[in-house]
């Protein structure tokens, strides 16, 4: 499984990025710092899921967002956020996002989100990522 990763904190960028590697066996976790390295991660090739913090620099709100979503063609993309204000989640979820997730969730309850929108999605081979459960 490619994960791409994009956050501007690098303590939260590392915790996470262990979490994942941890909770996904064999899951490539790619880094980005800023809102364009996200979009050169995706030149390289497929993703399985996004997460991506809603705050990053260079990132222009909704409209950054629903460009995420179409470059990713059709990999899920879950907003990670430090401040989860119901009307930014709702139109993060209008705009295409398949999940809000606010950087207080414990741990387990983010990789059961992400277990939950891969299952939902099939790979560019046809296969559906659903049954590589942690």
């Amino acid at each position: 499984m490619r994960i791409i990763l994009a956050d501007d904190h690098p303590l939260y960028l590392d915790a996470a990025r262990q979490q994942l590697t941890r909770a996904f066996a064999g899951a490539v976790v790619l880094t980005a710092t800023l809102f364009s390295e996200v979009f050169d991660l995706l030149r390289q090739g497929p993703v399985d899921i996004l997460l991506m913090d809603y705050s990053m620099p260079g990132n222009s709100g909704l409209a950054g967002l629903k460009s995420i979503i179409a470059a990713a063609k059709g990999a899920p993309v879950l907003v990670i956020s430090g401040v989860a204000i119901g009307k930014d989640v709702e139109a993060c979820i209008k705009a295409g996002a398949r999940g809000f997730l606010p950087k207080t969730l414990d741990g387990k309850l983010v990789v059961s989100a992400i277990s939950l929108a891969v299952s939902q999605h099939v790979d560019s081979a046809g296969v559906n990522l659903g049954d590589q459960t942690p």
